[in-house]
C-alpha cells in the first residue's frame, strides 16, 4: 500500500486541513496560538504534495492575487542584494513567512471544499469569544490593579477593555471584521432573536470604543452606514428611509466626536497646536517621504530601510520619533523605503486586484476599507500579527462557494445570551464600583493610573512625617517608562478635567525619594495639553525625606491635568532605591 493510497483510506487530510483552518478562524485573535496556522500550512502543504496537485493549472483568474502576494514578498527578498544589513533584511522577510504560506495554499488548494458559512460562523464566534475575554481579564485587573485610579481619574470609557491583547489596532481589525456578520444576524433574524444581536452589536461598540484607537471607532461608523444603506435602501419607502439613516448617522459620528481622544485633537487643533505635536506620525511620515524620494525606483533595501529611517529622524531632529526607534506608520511609505516604487506597486496592486473580486465577496469591499485605512496610519506588514490578518482574510476572500457538505454550526441563541449577560454584569459591575467607591487620598488604587506596589503605612519609611496615616504606593516597574530625548520618563495623571471657563486649580501630593534611588528628576505638573505648563520639584538635597510639593492657583480653561513626573538617566537599566507618593489633594476654583 502506498502513501497516497494509505492516506485516502485511513487519514483524511482534506477533513484535518478543514477543521484546521476552522480552529485557526477561532483563535486568530489571540496572538499566542498562531502557530495553529503552521500546523494546518503543514497539513495542507502535505496534501497537494502527496495528491500531486501541484500539477494543476495555477495559472487563473482567481489566483491572481496569489501571484502578485508572492511578487511582493519575492521583491522584497530581492531587495536584501542591496542592504548592507543582511541580518535585520532576514528578520523583516520572516514576518513575511505567513504570506508565502497562504500564497501556496491558495494556488494549490481546491478552495470549493471549503465552507465560507462555517468560516464566517467560527469567526464570528472566535471574535465574540476574545471580547468576552478580554472584558474578563480586564475585569480582573481592575479589581487587582491599578485600573480604579484611571476610571476615578477619567471615567470608565477611558478603560482600554481589550488591553489584555498586544496591540490594540490589530485586535481592532480582526474584531471589527465580525461587524458585517453581526448585521447580517440583526437583519436576517426574527424579531428576538434580532434584539439579542443588536445588544451584541452595542456592547462590541462600546468595547472598540473604550481602546481609544480613534480610526478604530471612524471605521465601525463608516461600515456599520455601509451595511445599513445596502440593507434597508430597498425594504423601506424612501420618506422613512432617509431620514432614519440621517439619524443613525448623527448618533454614530456624535459617538466619534464625543471621544475623549478626538475632543483633545480638536481642541488642540483649536488652539492652533502644530499637526506634529497632535500626532508625532506627521513627523514620521514627512521623514519617511523624504527617505524615499532619495531612493524612488528601488527603496534602500528591506535590511537597510529602518536604519536609514532613524538617521533620517536624527538628520531632521525628530527625537521623540528617533529615541522610539518608530517605524514608517504607514504600511504605503513602509514599503516605499524598503523596496521603492516597485514594491509600492505590487502592493496596491494586490489591493487592486481584491477591488476587482470583490462582487465574488461581499466582505471584501468592508475588508479593503479596513485595511486600506489601517495602512495609512501603521506598517502593518512589519510586524507578525500584521501579516496574520492579512494572510487570512486573502485566502478566505478566495473562498467564495459554499460547500453543503462541510461542516454545520447549531446557530442557537445560547452563545449571545451567555456574551450579553456576562459582558453586562462585568460593565455593570465595574461602573457601579467606580461611582460608588469614589478618589481616596489614602488608597493609591484610586488615583494613580500606573503599575505599583501599595505599602501600608506601618511599613513606610520616616512615617512620622507625614499628617496621618495613610498607605502609600511604590513605583518599582521600569517597564513603564518611555523613552525622550534625555533618558526616560513616567508621568501619571493623578487629576484631570475639562473647564468651560477658566478656573483655578490646587494639586499638591506627598512625596519620597530615598538617598540610594536612582531617579534623576521628580516633579509635580500642571499642563493644559498645548503650551501652559506649572513645575514645582522635589528637592534631591534632602533626598530620603517625605515632601509636600503643592502647585497653586494654577489657571486652566479646556483641557488640563495634573499628575507626577519622573525621569531617568539614560545608561539607567533598573529602578534603585523607593519612590514613594502619597495622600494627593486637588481643589477648583472658579
Amino acid at each position: 500500500m502506498n502513501l497516497k493510497h494509505f492516506l485516502k483510506k485511513k487519514v483524511d487530510l482534506k477533513k484535518i486541513e478543514i477543521r484546521l483552518f476552522l480552529l485557526w478562524s477561532f483563535t486568530i485573535f489571540f496572538s499566542e496560538l498562531n502557530f495553529i496556522f503552521y500546523v494546518f500550512s503543514f497539513t495542507a502543504i502535505t496534501r497537494i504534495i502527496i495528491l500531486k496537485k501541484y500539477k494543476r493549472k495555477v495559472l487563473i483568474k482567481e489566483n491572481i492575487i496569489f501571484f502578485l502576494i508572492l511578487g511582493y514578498v519575492f521583491w522584497n527578498i530581492i531587495s536584501l542584494t542591496y542592504s548592507d544589513n543582511f541580518y535585520e533584511g532576514i528578520k523583516r522577510i520572516e514576518k513575511l513567512i505567513p504570506l508565502i504560506l497562504i500564497s501556496l495554499v491558495g494556488l494549490y488548494t481546491n478552495k470549493r471544499e471549503y465552507s465560507l458559512y462555517s468560516i464566517q460562523t467560527f469567526y464570528l464566534y472566535g471574535g465574540l469569544f476574545s471580547v468576552l475575554f478580554g472584558l474578563i481579564y480586564t475585569c480582573y485587573t481592575f479589581y487587582s490593579g491599578n485600573l480604579k485610579g484611571i476610571t476615578f481619574n477619567k471615567g470608565i470609557d477611558e478603560i482600554n477593555f481589550l488591553f489584555f491583547f498586544e496591540h490594540r489596532l490589530y485586535i481592532g481589525i480582526l474584531i471589527l471584521m465580525i461587524v458585517p456578520a453581526i448585521y447580517n444576524k440583526i437583519f436576517n433574524s426574527k424579531k428576538s432573536i434580532a434584539v439579542l444581536w443588536l445588544l451584541v452589536l452595542l456592547i462590541l461598540l462600546f468595547v472598540i470604543y473604550s481602546t481609544g484607537a480613534r480610526l478604530l471607532i471612524l471605521l465601525f461608523v463608516i461600515i456599520s452606514l455601509i451595511l445599513v444603506f445596502k440593507e434597508l435602501k430597498n425594504k423601506i419607502k424612501k420618506v422613512i428611509f432617509f431620514p432614519l439613516l440621517a439619524s443613525i448617522s448623527i448618533i454614530l459620528l456624535t459617538l466619534v466626536y464625543t471621544h475623549p481622544r478626538t475632543n483633545l485633537t480638536l481642541h488642540l487643533l483649536k488652539n492652533d497646536k502644530k499637526l506634529d505635536k497632535v500626532d508625532s506620525r506627521f513627523n514620521t511620515w514627512d521623514s519617511a517621504y523624504k527617505l524615499w524620494m532619495e531612493n524612488f525606483m528601488l527603496g534602500e533595501g528591506i535590511g537597510d530601510a529602518s536604519s536609514k529611517l532613524l538617521e533620517k529622524y536624527k538628520e531632521n531632529q525628530n527625537r521623540l520619533e528617533y529615541e522610539n526607534q518608530y517605524n514608517a506608520h504607514n504600511q504605503f511609505l513602509e514599503t516605499s523605503i524598503q523596496s521603492g516604487l516597485i514594491g509600492l506597486v505590487f502592493l496596491c496592486s494586490i489591493l487592486v486586484s481584491l477591488v476587482l473580486e470583490s462582487k465574488k465577496n461581499k466582505n471584501t469591499f468592508n475588508f479593503l476599507i479596513i485595511i486600506i485605512c489601517s495602512f495609512l496610519v501603521e506598517s502593518l506588514l512589519n510586524r507578525n500579527l500584521g501579516t496574520f490578518v492579512f494572510s487570512y482574510w486573502t485566502f478566505v476572500l478566495s473562498v467564495n462557494k459554499t460547500n453543503a457538505r462541510t461542516i454545520k454550526i447549531n446557530d442557537s441563541i445560547r452563545f449571545p445570551i451567555t456574551f450579553i449577560i456576562i459582558s453586562f454584569f462585568i460593565l455593570f459591575s465595574v461602573f457601579l464600583y467606580s461611582k460608588l467607591l469614589v478618589f481616596n487620598p489614602q488608597k493609591p488604587n484610586t488615583y494613580l493610573t500606573i503599575p505599583f506596589e501599595e505599602l501600608e503605612f506601618n511599613n513606610l519609611p520616616k512615617k512620622n512625617q507625614l499628617p496621618k496615616e495613610t498607605n502609600a504606593a511604590f513605583i518599582l516597574d521600569k517597564k513603564k517608562f518611555k523613552k525622550f530625548e534625555y533618558g526616560y520618563y513616567l508621568a501619571p495623571e493623578i487629576y484631570s478635567g475639562f473647564a468651560q471657563n477658566t478656573v483655578n486649580v490646587d494639586f499638591g501630593i506627598w512625596c519620597y525619594v530615598s538617598k540610594d534611588s536612582n531617579i534623576r528628576r521628580l516633579y509635580i505638573y500642571g499642563w493644559d495639553k498645548i503650551n501652559k505648563e506649572y513645575k514645582l520639584s522635589y528637592d534631591f538635597k534632602e533626598k530620603g525625606s517625605w515632601q509636600y510639593l503643592e502647585l497653586q492657583k494654577m489657571e486652566f480653561s479646556g483641557s488640563f491635568a495634573t499628575g507626577v513626573r519622573l525621569d531617568l538617566y539614560r545608561e539607567t537599566i533598573e529602578l534603585k532605591g523607593k519612590v514613594l507618593l502619597a495622600l494627593p489633594s486637588f481643589e477648583l476654583k472658579k
